[in-house]
């Protein structure tokens, strides 16, 4: 096809591709056009990648620069110390590791890339949620479950909120042993 003639395609074609019945595909593209993921031409009836694909896809390519910028820093902060040393990014209500540079040490935790957790556990995801505006940070707080909260050590929301304006008093935060025993975090924020 050529570049920059957008595709368009029916629900018969993306059930025959998929070997999907079209009621379940039908229902499928009714939710994806619904938050903008596809979208449908009126005349032929046919279906198209929506927008939205686009807004991620931006998000996708800033979060790859957010790396790559900060890379070289990350390399020097592991040189320097000689320990992990993981960047965390926020998605909703939590932290994901989106990079990270292994420690040269013999004995070493080392998580994977990719990793969610609460933006309440770990240094990483506490120093985010510290400098979010008051009003998200509150919303995020309000929706978690305490009780069922995958922390290695018992959290409640008086100590987590003492603890966020420790952190915005100093500029850092600190944790031990929450996400992964005998292990102690030390985050600072990125700003631009």
């Amino acid at each position: 096809m050529p570049q920059g003639i957008e595709k368009e395609v029916s629900v018969t074609e993306i059930s025959r591709e998929l070997d999907m019945p079209v009621q379940s595909v039908h229902r499928i593209l009714a939710s994806l056009s619904e938050h903008g993921f596809v979208s449908q031409n009126n005349k032929t009836k046919k279906y198209k990648l929506g927008l939205s694909i686009m807004k991620y896809g931006f998000l996708m390519w800033d979060s790859l620069r957010f790396r790559s910028i900060a890379r070289p820093f990350m390399e020097e902060l592991s040189r320097q110390t000689k320990e992990t040393v993981y960047l965390a990014s926020r998605e909703n209500t939590e932290g994901v590791y989106i990079d990270n540079i292994d420690s040269p040490q013999l004995l070493k935790i080392s998580e994977p890339i990719g990793l969610r957790l609460p933006l309440v556990i770990g240094a990483s995801n506490r120093v985010i949620l510290a400098y979010m505006a008051p009003s998200a940070r509150e919303s995020i707080l309000n929706q978690i479950e305490w009780e069922v909260l995958p922390s290695l050590r018992p959290l409640t929301r008086e100590y987590i909120g003492n603890d966020l304006e420790q952190i915005r008093k100093r500029g850092y935060a600190i944790t031990s042993g929450e996400a992964t025993e005998g292990t102690t975090g030390i985050a600072a924020p990125i700003f631009s």
